[in-house]
């Protein structure tokens, strides 16, 4: 049987993906959060927005987050692709002088 050959990052550019990949998720979570509070202080009616424009509000705020998630999970991917060492690269690394 024929192994894949294992694939080799460069660690501090993958790293920094991840890192960038966190805080855009963090931000795409706090964008449902505020969702979630305009929307219960509408259903609650401890909010001073009329409930329609929470409503408007709140989807908004939850479209931005399913958007903002989409783009966090395109740019991980592309940014740990390019992370990814090619052949030469990996071989360079194995050689001593």
């Amino acid at each position: 049987m024929d192994k894949e050959p294992q694939l080799e990052y460069d660690v501090q550019k993958r790293a920094k993906a991840s890192t960038a990949a966190t805080f855009r998720a963090v931000v795409a979570l706090y964008f449902l959060y505020l969702a979630r509070q305009i929307i219960r202080g509408a259903m609650d009616g401890s909010s001073s927005m009329s409930p329609v424009l929470a409503w408007i509000a709140g989807l908004g705020f939850i479209a931005a987050a399913l958007a903002f998630g989409f783009y966090t999970w395109k740019r991980w991917r592309a940014e740990v692709e390019a992370a990814r060492l090619t052949p030469a690269e990996t071989d360079d690394d194995t050689e001593t002088p």
